[in-house]
């Protein structure tokens, strides 16, 4: 292949190594962690291949911003493919697109077959190395900047365990939100059901809004009792794209599962596990963010030398010398030893209050929930809920030593008593969210209250749109945003049993999102 070299310097290089290039094939779109060119104008670049595609070749583009990031900006660019040494392979120029502003093309930039052919140069440690090289027409580089990024394809592994799953019964739901360990994975939500006739476990797999880079690649799998994989399915996610809800409405049979409960459901547990193919991507060096940091070091360097200078003089204190009759003085630096606040004082006050709720040492009132009883305390409960402040304030007298809480199962009042004492909420779970949003409305625990309403709002999914309607139908905000999710999945979710008895029940809410939807399609 030929080689494009050129004599101009280059104003910034960009240097992005891929790691475990080989399982870059598992993901279509592949992009680089953004590096941002600081000349008169400040532009974010980043680098992309596509590597599933069937073509022989792979194709690079570089790209920047928005549309009109570069529409006025002549940049020259150049992208190579180096060795271990950093010595080029394969040079070539870069060409702006004819229909985009911000971006340029490097088309057939390798063949792929020319990557296993000279593995040795090409992917040492199944490492691919890009080097791109940028400078502006009519610009005099004066400090030529330099920035190494490196990216990772990498595998992370989430279990989900159903506990007595043979319980489950056909209209129950079982919501799974898994938080990702790092911020390159979408939230991922999961709720399980069964048919309408029992038959099939089905599962309806969607995720959150967060803005991510890279595509994701998911799989999703039953283990067994020896850890070993019975049955799965995956899918990919897109970056920058809208991702869709994935529907699995024959994952397994129930009557497979139940067949061989020994295996599939030790202690009546089904275990899933998810499993995803993600990129991470870091920035390692960047000269020109050293230059600055240089910069700042020196002007704070020279602050903190006057804040020293003026706090030591706010220190000196004049003394009288007894042994002279003169007006003169002398000053005794006094070096006043800084008093920390204890940075472990609310980690300690939250373990402390963990202690009395489980020992119930102290306490002097006694909620109850069927037949289960918790030792609380008036002051913690009181100063958490103005509700309860009130109820006791009212009925000091009456209430002695017992207060019936009939609206909430003994699990749910559980993690209650541990969010008023702690403020720790636990083992979310979408249904114990509504019941604690439940609870965290009655007795205006409003962080509670937020806490579980930004859960249900990220496990929103067909299955449950019409339950948390009704939930939170009051938040105008939040209905706004699951009005547009009916919109969006008005088809799926009206053809559901869910709609069926939503409609019953709710009426006008029904009416209202009918009109809703209607209104919409009739603007657009």
């Amino acid at each position: 292949m030929a080689s494009v070299s050129t004599n101009t310097q280059a104003a910034y290089t960009f240097v992005w190594t891929v790691e475990n290039f080989s399982r870059s094939i598992e993901l279509e779109y592949f992009i680089s962690p953004r590096f941002l060119v600081d000349w008169s104008e400040k532009i974010m670049f980043h680098l992309a291949f596509r590597a599933m595609d069937t073509k022989p070749y792979i194709d690079c583009v570089l790209g920047a911003g928005d549309d009109n990031t570069l529409k006025d900006v002549e940049i020259n660019c150049e992208l190579s493919l180096i060795d271990a040494k950093g010595r080029p392979l394969i040079t070539k120029k870069g060409h702006r697109r004819p229909d985009q502003n911000y971006a340029y093309e490097f088309p057939s930039l390798v063949r792929k077959n020319a990557l296993l052919k000279r593995v040795s140069e090409f992917l040492p440690n199944d490492t691919l190395t890009f080097r791109c090289s940028l400078w502006k027409a009519g610009m005099k580089v004066e400090r030529p900047a330099l920035c190494f990024g490196r990216s990772e394809v990498g595998n992370d592994s989430y279990f989900w365990p159903i506990e007595r799953f043979s319980s489950l019964k056909v209209g129950q739901k079982k919501c799974f939100q898994l938080q990702p360990k790092l911020h390159v994975i979408p939230t991922l939500i999961v709720v399980l059901s069964l048919s309408s006739d029992g038959e099939y476990v089905q599962l309806e797999i969607s995720c959150g809004n967060e803005e991510v880079y890279n595509d994701t690649k998911w799989e999703i799998s039953l283990i067994d009792y020896e850890g070993k994989v019975f049955t799965c399915e995956n899918w990919n996610w897109k970056c920058g794209y809208e991702r869709e809800i994935h529907s699995f409405q024959k994952f397994v049979k129930k009557s497979t599962l139940m067949r061989k409960k020994n295996a599939y459901l030790p202690n009546d547990v089904l275990l899933f596990r998810c499993d995803c193919t993600r990129v991470m991507s870091e920035i390692l060096f960047e000269s020109q963010a050293s230059d600055l940091k240089e910069k700042q070091r020196k002007v704070a360097d020279h602050e903190d030398e006057d804040e020293e200078k003026a706090l030591r003089r706010s220190r000196s204190v004049s003394v009288p010398n007894p042994c002279t009759t003169s007006r003169k003085s002398f000053s005794i630096e006094i070096e006043a030893e800084e008093i920390k606040p204890d940075e472990n004082f609310f980690s300690h006050l939250k373990q402390d209050l963990t202690n009395i709720l489980q020992d119930g040492s102290l306490s002097d009132i006694v909620l109850q929930a069927g037949t289960e009883t918790f030792q609380a305390h008036r002051a913690v409960l009181g100063a958490r809920s103005p509700v309860f402040k009130e109820m006791f304030q009212r009925d000091f007298e009456q209430i002695e030593k017992k207060v019936e809480t009939l609206d909430l199962d003994a699990g749910v009042l559980r993690k209650l008593l541990l969010y008023i004492y702690t403020g720790i909420v636990e083992d979310l779970q979408w249904d114990v969210a509504v019941s604690l949003y439940t609870a965290a409305t009655k007795y205006e625990l409003i962080p509670l209250r937020d806490t579980c309403s930004k859960f249900l709002m990220g496990s929103l999914c067909i299955s449950n749109a019409c339950d948390t309607l009704v939930l939170i139908q009051h938040d105008e905000e939040k209905k706004k945003i699951i009005m547009q999710f009916f919109l969006d999945h008005g088809t799926d979710i009206i053809r559901s049993e869910n709609w069926k008895i939503f409609r019953k029940c709710y009426p006008e809410l029904a009416s209202e999102i009918m009109e809703y939807i209607y209104l919409q399609k009739i603007d657009n």
